[in-house]
Protein backbone atom coordinates (compact mmCIF):
# COMPACT_ATOMS: atom_id res chain seq x y z
CA UNK A 1 0.00 0.00 0.00
CA UNK A 2 2.85 2.00 0.96
CA UNK A 3 4.97 1.55 -2.42
CA UNK A 4 2.02 2.38 -4.66
CA UNK A 5 1.41 5.61 -2.31
CA UNK A 6 4.84 6.49 -3.11
CA UNK A 7 4.15 5.61 -6.92
CA UNK A 8 0.94 8.12 -7.41
CA UNK A 9 3.38 10.92 -5.27
CA UNK A 10 6.05 10.73 -7.80
CA UNK A 11 3.65 10.97 -10.47
CA UNK A 12 1.87 13.77 -9.31
CA UNK A 13 5.40 15.58 -8.48
CA UNK A 14 6.40 14.89 -12.33
CA UNK A 15 3.28 15.95 -13.59
CA UNK A 16 3.14 19.33 -12.01
CA UNK A 17 7.14 20.45 -12.96
CA UNK A 18 4.93 21.56 -16.45
CA UNK A 19 5.77 20.39 -19.85
CA UNK A 20 6.86 16.94 -19.74
CA UNK A 21 9.64 15.51 -21.80
CA UNK A 22 10.10 11.60 -23.12
CA UNK A 23 11.94 10.50 -19.64
CA UNK A 24 9.07 12.44 -17.66
CA UNK A 25 6.28 10.49 -19.91
CA UNK A 26 8.30 6.67 -19.44
CA UNK A 27 8.86 7.32 -15.84
CA UNK A 28 4.98 8.47 -15.46
CA UNK A 29 4.05 4.81 -17.52
CA UNK A 30 6.14 2.84 -15.13
CA UNK A 31 4.70 4.06 -11.98
CA UNK A 32 1.58 3.67 -13.44
CA UNK A 33 1.95 -0.12 -14.64
CA UNK A 34 3.53 -0.34 -10.29
CA UNK A 35 0.48 0.85 -9.17
CA UNK A 36 -1.61 -1.09 -11.26
CA UNK A 37 -0.11 -4.33 -10.45
CA UNK A 38 0.14 -3.37 -6.87
CA UNK A 39 -3.90 -3.05 -7.31
CA UNK A 40 -4.21 -6.37 -9.01
CA UNK A 41 -2.06 -7.70 -6.08
CA UNK A 42 -4.60 -6.23 -3.55
CA UNK A 43 -7.43 -7.80 -5.52
CA UNK A 44 -6.02 -10.80 -5.01
CA UNK A 45 -5.30 -10.89 -1.60
CA UNK A 46 -8.73 -8.89 -0.31
CA UNK A 47 -10.62 -12.19 -2.77
CA UNK A 48 -7.96 -14.98 -0.61
CA UNK A 49 -8.84 -12.80 2.76
CA UNK A 50 -12.53 -13.12 1.71
CA UNK A 51 -12.57 -16.78 1.21
CA UNK A 52 -10.96 -17.39 4.65
CA UNK A 53 -13.40 -15.47 6.29
CA UNK A 54 -16.47 -17.30 4.73
CA UNK A 55 -14.68 -20.69 5.41
CA UNK A 56 -14.22 -19.48 9.06
CA UNK A 57 -17.71 -18.10 9.07
CA UNK A 58 -18.69 -21.56 8.18
CA UNK A 59 -17.06 -23.37 10.91
CA UNK A 60 -17.95 -21.40 13.51
CA UNK A 61 -21.46 -21.81 12.58
CA UNK A 62 -20.69 -25.74 12.46
CA UNK A 63 -19.16 -25.71 15.88
CA UNK A 64 -21.95 -23.35 17.31
CA UNK A 65 -24.55 -26.15 15.80
CA UNK A 66 -22.25 -28.90 17.45
CA UNK A 67 -22.45 -27.15 20.74
CA UNK A 68 -26.27 -26.59 20.72
CA UNK A 69 -26.65 -30.43 19.42
CA UNK A 70 -24.89 -31.59 22.53
CA UNK A 71 -25.84 -29.02 24.73
CA UNK A 72 -29.67 -30.73 24.03
CA UNK A 73 -28.30 -34.67 24.13
CA UNK A 74 -26.91 -33.36 27.17
CA UNK A 75 -30.33 -32.13 28.65
CA UNK A 76 -31.77 -35.26 27.57
CA UNK A 77 -29.77 -37.51 29.11
CA UNK A 78 -30.17 -35.46 32.50
CA UNK A 79 -34.27 -35.43 31.99
CA UNK A 80 -33.82 -39.80 31.57
CA UNK A 81 -31.29 -40.14 34.28
CA UNK A 82 -34.08 -38.06 36.41
CA UNK A 83 -37.03 -39.77 35.43
CA UNK A 84 -35.54 -42.95 36.29
CA UNK A 85 -34.56 -41.81 39.67
CA UNK A 86 -37.56 -40.89 40.73
CA UNK A 87 -39.39 -44.54 39.74
CA UNK A 88 -38.74 -46.03 42.93
CA UNK A 89 -41.89 -47.20 43.80
CA UNK A 90 -42.09 -51.38 43.60
CA UNK A 91 -43.41 -52.53 40.82
CA UNK A 92 -45.67 -56.12 40.57
CA UNK A 93 -43.05 -58.16 39.53
CA UNK A 94 -40.83 -56.92 41.72
CA UNK A 95 -42.92 -57.82 44.56
CA UNK A 96 -43.56 -61.30 43.67
CA UNK A 97 -39.77 -61.91 42.97
CA UNK A 98 -38.26 -60.74 45.83
CA UNK A 99 -41.46 -61.46 48.14
CA UNK A 100 -40.03 -57.74 50.17
CA UNK A 101 -43.36 -56.07 50.33
CA UNK A 102 -46.90 -57.94 51.01
CA UNK A 103 -48.74 -55.14 50.02
CA UNK A 104 -49.72 -54.96 46.47
CA UNK A 105 -51.42 -51.72 45.36
CA UNK A 106 -54.62 -51.51 43.84
CA UNK A 107 -54.62 -50.51 40.22
CA UNK A 108 -56.20 -47.16 40.02
CA UNK A 109 -58.07 -47.87 36.14
CA UNK A 110 -61.59 -49.53 36.10
CA UNK A 111 -61.36 -52.79 34.76
CA UNK A 112 -64.00 -55.44 33.85
CA UNK A 113 -63.95 -58.35 36.08
CA UNK A 114 -65.01 -61.91 34.71
CA UNK A 115 -66.67 -64.41 36.45
CA UNK A 116 -65.29 -67.59 35.68
CA UNK A 117 -66.15 -71.26 36.35
CA UNK A 118 -62.93 -72.88 36.69
CA UNK A 119 -62.60 -76.39 35.88
CA UNK A 120 -58.36 -76.88 36.60
CA UNK A 121 -55.39 -75.55 37.38
CA UNK A 122 -51.67 -76.40 36.74
CA UNK A 123 -48.47 -74.89 37.92
CA UNK A 124 -45.77 -74.63 35.01
CA UNK A 125 -42.24 -75.13 35.46
CA UNK A 126 -40.87 -71.62 36.58
CA UNK A 127 -43.70 -70.90 39.23
CA UNK A 128 -46.86 -69.99 37.35
CA UNK A 129 -50.15 -70.95 37.21
CA UNK A 130 -52.65 -72.20 34.54
CA UNK A 131 -56.31 -71.48 34.79
CA UNK A 132 -58.69 -73.38 32.49
CA UNK A 133 -62.14 -72.24 32.66
CA UNK A 134 -65.80 -73.04 30.90
CA UNK A 135 -66.84 -70.47 28.55
CA UNK A 136 -70.03 -71.05 28.49
CA UNK A 137 -70.83 -69.84 31.50
CA UNK A 138 -68.57 -66.97 31.65
CA UNK A 139 -69.81 -63.35 32.59
CA UNK A 140 -68.15 -60.13 32.31
CA UNK A 141 -69.01 -57.56 35.34
CA UNK A 142 -67.77 -54.10 35.41
CA UNK A 143 -65.88 -52.91 38.95
CA UNK A 144 -65.39 -49.28 39.47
Amino acid sequence: MSLMEQCLNEVCTIASEGKLNSEQKLRISTLCRKVGSGTSQMAVQFQSLKIKAVRTSTAVQTLQDQLDLSKNLYHLQCTIDESSKHTSGTSFANMVKKGTNNNIPKPSLNSVAMKLQVRGLRKTKNGGVIISTDTNGDKFVETN
